[in-house]
């Protein structure tokens, strides 16, 4: 199960909870507006536009619900950009936060107190989804790398190097199926057990 649903849950308490305390001038398109974030969040074509589609529906609820606790919302979204290809520019990261000031600035008063305080917010909310986009990053690369070393081991002789008699039986058969011209060289060491104990495994190899 994915994520989604908590974007549903919240989205509905926002909803519920501007209406009832008569925050939106307008509850039926309040109620519209979030259920086309809905749909944009749901939709399952990754569109180049999907993207940009989710915050103009984002901004247009955060408009008519007329308040803060909108701001995870936009610290869910602001997240998903990260993860976009698209997204990892400078530029495309501000979108969000700049969204959520401009419109935040539409239903408060223009005083120093006021704007500061939502600037605040907006740095706030692009520092906690870059550094928890880092922190996933560092986790994948560490999965990757652990995967990598994994599979190395599973296909190579931890001692020489050398890929190990599954492995090699492997690839050799794969290359007698491409047909591709092979030379096998065997060389035939006995008492390789007592060379290994004179000499050192290194002396062997």
């Amino acid at each position: 199960m994915n994520g989604n649903w908590l974007y549903v849950v919240y989205t509905g308490l926002l909803s519920a909870f501007s209406i009832y305390f008569d925050k939106t001038p307008s509850p039926l398109m309040l109620l519209l507006l979030a259920a086309v974030y809905i749909v944009c969040l749901m939709a399952v074509t990754r569109l180049p536009s999907k993207l940009p589609l989710e915050l103009i529906a984002l901004a247009g609820f955060h408009a008519l619900c007329a308040t803060d606790l909108i701001l995870p919302l936009y610290i869910f979204h602001m997240i998903r950009e990260f993860q976009h290809p698209r997204w990892h520019s400078f530029a495309g990261q501000l979108w969000s936060p700049v969204a959520y000031i401009a419109v935040t600035l539409t239903y408060k008063d223009y005083t120093w107190l006021r704007t500061g305080y939502t600037l605040f917010l907006a740095g706030s909310l692009w520092s906690i989804a870059y550094l928890f986009r880092s922190y996933i990053s560092d986790v994948e690369k560490q999965k990757q790398l652990l995967t990598n070393e994994k599979k190395h081991l599973s296909t190579h002789d931890d001692l020489t190097g050398l890929y190990n008699y599954q492995e090699f039986h492997r690839r050799l058969e794969r290359l007698v199926e491409s047909g591709s011209p092979v030379v096998l060289v065997m060389i035939d060491c006995k008492d390789l057990k007592s060379l290994n104990t004179t000499n050192g495994f290194q002396g062997s190899i």
